[in-house]
């Protein structure tokens, strides 16, 4: 079965090659990505590697809305690292991305947003009140780690853990649907640090690179924030 699949992605490859538009789409991507996290674990062969997967994504799935399409390279990261076959790469990604349009499809981001944003000025008004106070607003922080599961600021083996969690859990309610959970609870353990920082690039600059992070942990204390919300 592994052969077959490696052969099928080959197939696939071959045929995507003639879809220019595609290929320009995802190469302009590749060009806009910018994570210090992953500029410094991808080499040039990684980046080749996330443009052939992506592009041979989009060809097969045609139909994807539009919103969805926007950025799917910002995903591919984790995998393109952690595995040596490239067809591993592709079915690991293929299968993020079911998941993700259907439990947390692009359209409804700023619903999700809204929602994680009342918790969180909820949840830890003392910080909030800092981040307004140096006009550090949600987009530019919350938005990408809403969106992407936080794989463009936590560490790589940090994003690897998490991830791993997410597909291997066996209810939605602890793997994707748990990610704004996830994201509190780093809050909180990040918010002795951010309430010591006193200007809005070191908040920010603390906001989009992550220190490494007991992921088990923050796994953990997520869901016992999904919990006592929904108490």
């Amino acid at each position: 079965l592994s052969k077959r699949l490696v052969e099928v992605y080959e197939e696939m490859v071959e045929l995507s090659k003639d879809d220019m538009d595609i290929l320009r789409k995802v190469k302009n991507q590749l060009r806009s990505y910018k994570s210090p996290v992953w500029e410094a674990a991808l080499d040039a062969k990684g980046r080749k590697m996330m443009e052939r997967v992506a592009v041979c994504y989009l060809v097969q799935n045609p139909d994807m809305p539009y919103d969805d399409c926007l950025n799917v390279t910002h995903f591919l990261p984790p995998f393109v690292h952690c595995v040596q076959e490239e067809s591993d790469a592709y079915y690991c990604f293929r299968s993020l991305m079911q998941r993700i349009q259907v439990l947390l499809p692009y359209k409804e981001l700023r619903l999700r947003m809204g929602r994680f944003v009342l918790l969180f000025k909820t949840l830890f008004p003392e910080l909030n009140s800092v981040l307004e106070e140096e006009a550090v607003e949600p987009n530019e922080w919350a938005v990408s780690w809403m969106h992407y599961l936080l794989c463009r600021e936590l560490p790589v083996e940090c994003s690897m853990r998490l991830w791993d969690a997410y597909l291997a859990a066996n209810r939605d309610e602890d793997g994707l649907l748990l990610h704004p959970y996830v994201c509190l609870a780093v809050l909180d353990h990040l918010q002795g640090t951010l309430l010591e920082l006193g200007e809005r690039a070191e908040l920010l600059a603390a906001l989009q690179c992550l220190p490494p992070l007991d992921m088990d942990q923050i796994l953990t204390q997520a869901q016992s924030l999904r919990d006592e919300v929904r108490a």
